[in-house]
């Protein structure tokens, strides 16, 4: 969808335990593809696993929500997201 004319310049969140072993080489590439069309990933990690396992390269941003404290425990990357042009 991101590829459509609607959907540029696009936001998508990936809300996941993240209980995997990465990303495969397609999706990856599909990814900085759309990267470069200026659409942006952001991933918001439930639980203890975090998102260690997935290609940091995807995704511009990361949380990790702690469901024991119900808060966001990590936040990665923030102050050069924010004070990105």
């Amino acid at each position: 969808m991101m590829a459509e004319e609607d959907y540029k310049k696009s936001d998508l969140l990936v809300i996941s335990d993240f209980v995997l072993y990465g990303l495969s080489p397609e999706i990856i590439s599909l990814c900085q593809k759309q990267k470069h069309a200026e659409n942006r990933f952001f991933a918001l990690s439930i639980g203890s696993f975090g998102i260690q396992r997935v290609d940091e390269g995807v995704f511009d941003q990361n949380w990790t929500y702690d469901t024991s404290s119900g808060t966001i425990s990590e936040i990665n990357n923030v102050i050069e997201w924010v004070t990105r042009e």
